[in-house]
């Protein structure tokens, strides 16, 4: 009994594995560029350890300019060649079914850091690999950091 509690403590206790800008390929990047993410393996090795996890959490810093408002979408896929847009999915009648999930934040409903907006978004992920693209009308910058983990 204790060698199961032992090792449900561990399980609980894992961390999320961070994700740095280097990893994520976009800093200072244009909005009206709809810069993307480079790949994420949501199945990596950490420190030589494969660690699956199935939530993507990010965490945008929009330096505004005149963009007033962004729109965020993930895309998963199995191989890292074919990619699809994460669905939104309900199952209640008589409107149940699934559409691609596109979120868009208007930028006034966040406070100002210095001249950065930060914005945090969760994605659950279903395929080995994740990507996200931000795009905004205007003249705003994004960078991209943030995490990834099992729930």
């Amino acid at each position: 009994m204790k060698s199961i509690i032992f090792v449900l403590a561990i399980l609980a206790a894992d961390p999320s594995v961070p994700l740095s800008i280097e990893t994520t390929g976009v800093s200072g990047a244009a909005l009206s560029g709809t810069p993307t993410t480079l790949p994420i393996d949501m199945e990596g090795a950490v420190s030589g350890t494969a660690r699956v996890s199935n939530q993507l959490a990010l965490t945008l810093a929009v330096t505004p300019g005149s963009t007033t408002a962004i729109v965020v979408k993930c895309y998963e896929s199995a191989n890292n060649s074919t990619w699809a847009q994460i669905g939104l999915c309900d199952s209640v009648a008589p409107t149940s079914g699934c559409a691609p999930d596109a979120r868009q934040f208007t930028l006034s409903s966040y406070t100002t850091v210095g001249s950065i907006k930060t914005i945090a978004s969760r994605w659950s992920v279903k395929q080995r690999y994740a990507k996200c693209s931000v795009y905004g009308a205007g003249s705003g910058t994004v960078s991209v950091t943030g995490s990834r983990s099992w729930q």
